[in-house]
């Protein structure tokens, strides 16, 4: 996709490597996010820029809300444990480097009892 928006062949690049621990993961996965991040931000309008950088950050968010942690049979818990949040704070720095405000998670609709978050 990238390479028809910038009109250029694709280079053959090899696959990935999988990642081994959910360090590994969480890297790989900020590492997409920056690259398509950069991606819109050099093809597509500021707005829609700072549209497609709320959605993302709006995304994660309802994701990490979407089931509690910890508690038992559904009873305590809470939405967001501190790994979650500190993915939460660490893609909030990489897609909004001037902190640009964002959609607190407050704002958006709880998510429906079966965690489909629709």
């Amino acid at each position: 996709m990238a390479a028809d928006m910038l009109g250029t062949a694709p280079d053959a690049q090899p696959p990935q490597e999988r990642a081994r621990n959910a360090g590994e993961a969480r890297d790989q996965s900020l590492q997409a996010v920056r690259q398509a991040a950069w991606l819109v931000s050099a093809k597509a309008s500021p707005d829609d820029n700072a549209a497609y950088r709320q959605m993302l950050m709006r995304v994660a968010e309802r994701t990490a809300n979407a089931a509690r942690e910890g508690g038992f049979l559904g009873i305590g818990g809470k939405l967001v444990d501190e790994k979650e949040q500190e993915v939460l704070d660490e893609l909030r720095r990489l897609l909004f480097p001037d902190g640009m405000p964002t959609t607190p998670a407050s704002d958006m609709p709880a998510p429906a009892p079966d965690g489909s978050g629709g």
